[in-house]
């Protein structure tokens, strides 16, 4: 599991890279599509923290918790419009 995390967070960090540069050239379909982007990068990499932490430590203790489906709706909406062409 260490191998696995290890080399997809070294891909990540790649991903990372080219998304920043992404974000400063001046093209408005650019720029709608990076700020996406980053940020699933972003939960890529916490879910191999996360991952990681499960496997080392048998898992987190699980605990119910209240969230607002229309945000969830919202986000899952906004990541989709990305995908369409601009």
């Amino acid at each position: 599991m260490s191998k696995i995390n290890h080399d997809l967070r070294g891909i990540l960090s790649t991903a990372v890279l080219l998304s920043d540069r992404l974000s400063g050239v001046d093209n408005p379909e650019v720029k709608r599509v990076a700020a996406p982007l980053i940020q699933a990068i972003d939960r890529a990499i916490g879910l191999c923290t996360q991952t990681l932490n499960y496997a080392r430590d048998e898992g987190p203790e699980l605990t119910l918790a209240r969230f607002r489906l229309r945000e969830l709706l919202d986000e899952v909406v906004s990541d989709l419009a990305v995908l369409e062409p601009g």
